[in-house]
């Protein structure tokens, strides 16, 4: 049988890491920042497996990607496995901006992770409590 309030820990754990971040300070949109994490954490990411990860409509995945690549974030090209493939890469400004935003969420992270002495279960449910105990008033 499924616990119930485990599954409403992952899911409100994840969105309350996901929030901390103001991306407006960084003129990202959330798709834009699952892209730049996508591209930075799987080497030789392809516009396939950006859509099955954001789960958006091709459309919308090009508007993103085009303005991330009008801001000098993002670049495509061959794979340096298969020629075939198209892949997604990140530049130095890229890179640069994805780290920043990282270690703002690695930072907010550790803080709840001291505050439960790194017992994950407390760290998750700490999360939870945080978002909607924020999503209610």
């Amino acid at each position: 049988m499924i616990d119930k309030n485990k599954l409403m820990v992952f899911y409100f754990a994840y969105q309350e890491i996901a929030r901390s971040i103001d991306l407006e300070q960084y003129n990202l949109t959330s798709n834009q920042q699952k892209m730049l994490f996508s591209i930075d954490t799987i080497e030789e990411i392809t516009i396939k497996q950006l859509l099955k990860i954001l789960d958006i409509s091709k459309q919308a995945l090009n508007v993103a990607c085009r303005d991330l690549r009008e801001r000098n974030l993002v670049y495509t090209g061959p794979s340096k496995t298969d020629k075939r493939k198209k892949v997604v890469f990140l530049t130095d400004e890229g890179k640069t901006l994805i780290e920043k935003i990282e270690a703002e969420q690695l930072k907010f992270i550790n803080d709840i992770c001291d505050s439960t002495n790194y017992n994950w279960e407390d760290t998750m449910k700490k999360l939870t409590k945080q978002y909607l105990d924020d999503i209610r008033k």
